[in-house]
């Protein structure tokens, strides 16, 4: 008996967080946006098509996108807002989906093998699009293949707002006249060397042996050949809680001020906190990663007993601080995470102070939602 063909969906959401901002500020439909974070040495998170027309791309500093493309509109990341519109979609997703995997904030796999003797794979899919559009007011494209690595090739292929299907038996005959750089696993390092021994087109990477790729470029070599030639065994696998949660920020000057070091260090705090309560997650694990102006990196972590409280957060945060900050150098960047996460339970508060303490937890959280997260910080945090 023949082994049935793998049916493997791929879902992403156009432009993201620019999407998300246009939600809440239609006026900016249209315009060359990006969304980044604070300060002109921040780089773009996301990028609208019309700023991708000048050349603009996500991971480029402001500074040059605002150089190629005049009247750019920079808006400030809301993390949390984009948390939330992704838990959307994840609920519609796996409400929809027999097995599903989320990929990262904005894309997921589907594995709807055999479902073609129900309903239909294809007609699930821009069902289950057409429905995600619908709830949430984001666009989004997507693709069916066989494979994984096939399918978010055709989902970028067919972006913006598209949909495309790639039938059992074409994958090499889709990806042939395609850069290798569509390729995933195709980085800028290997890309480029690629570029320079002639292989730009997949089609010449598909012609070369597989035992020519792996001697070059080892095992990530022999990987990329077997994706130019449709071939990913890998499969969909069961979406899992985050193992964490974690802020940075770059500051708009190198500093050595401890003040505006723990100041920076408290608003993240917060904001961590805030979105562990959110979720119904308690963190075991906090670390803090501090970089230099010359890029050096320096990072400290310490297990903690669980909690989704900003200030047990910070406390840990402040001890890690003095033990990573060994140099006497500025400053560049400043990062805060929280790991080992784990369900938070209902717990039997015995003291006064605790209870005290979880009641205006959930106020602050309450002025969180309704005001955005720099409404009402902490003292420490000013």
């Amino acid at each position: 008996m023949d082994a049935e063909v793998r049916l493997i969906a791929h879902l992403d959401i156009d432009c993201f967080f620019v999407q998300a901002e246009r939600l809440r500020d239609p006026q900016l439909m249209g315009r060359a946006v990006v969304v980044a974070g604070a300060g002109e040495r921040a780089v773009v998170s996301s990028a609208s098509y019309e700023a991708r027309r000048w050349g603009v791309r996500a991971g480029m500093s402001i500074r040059m996108a605002r150089r190629l493309c005049p009247g750019l509109l920079v808006v400030r990341g809301d993390w949390e807002y984009y948390s939330r519109l992704s838990q959307q979609v994840t609920e519609i997703v796996a409400q929809r989906s027999p097995l599903w995997e989320k990929a990262s904030v904005d894309e997921f796999y589907m594995d709807f093998t055999g479902m073609d003797r129900y309903l239909g794979a294809w007609r699930w899919l821009t069902e289950l699009a057409a429905y995600t559009e619908r709830e949430t007011g984001l666009r989004v494209s997507a693709a069916l293949a066989t494979s994984k690595s096939v399918g978010k090739v055709a989902t970028n292929q067919s972006k913006p707002h598209g949909r495309l299907q790639v039938p059992p038996g074409y994958e090499k005959s889709f990806l042939a006249p395609l850069p290798v750089q569509v390729l995933p696993g195709a980085g800028s390092l290997l890309g480029e060397r690629l570029s320079r021994m002639g292989v730009r087109y997949i089609a010449t990477l598909q012609s070369m042996p597989a035992h020519v790729m792996e001697q070059v470029f080892g095992r990530p070599g022999l990987e990329l050949w077997l994706r130019a030639q449709g071939i990913d065994p890998r499969p969909v696998v069961p979406y899992r809680m985050a193992r964490s949660f974690s802020e940075e920020h770059t500051f708009d000057s190198d500093t050595d001020d401890p003040a505006l070091l723990e100041r920076t260090l408290a608003r993240m705090a917060a904001h961590l906190g805030h979105r562990l309560r959110t979720e119904n997650l308690l963190s075991a694990g906090v670390a803090v990663k501090l970089r230099y102006a010359d890029f050096d990196t320096s990072t400290r972590g310490q297990k903690i007993t669980p909690t989704a409280c900003d200030l047990a957060l910070l406390c840990t945060a402040r001890q890690l601080l003095r033990k990573a900050w060994t140099r006497r150098q500025r400053v560049r960047l400043l990062g805060l995470r929280v790991s080992e996460l784990q369900p938070s339970q209902p717990a039997l508060r015995l003291f006064e102070e605790e209870a005290r303490q979880e009641r205006l937890l959930r106020t602050l959280d309450k002025l969180y939602h309704r005001f955005g997260p720099e409404a009402v910080l902490r003292a420490s945090a000013l």
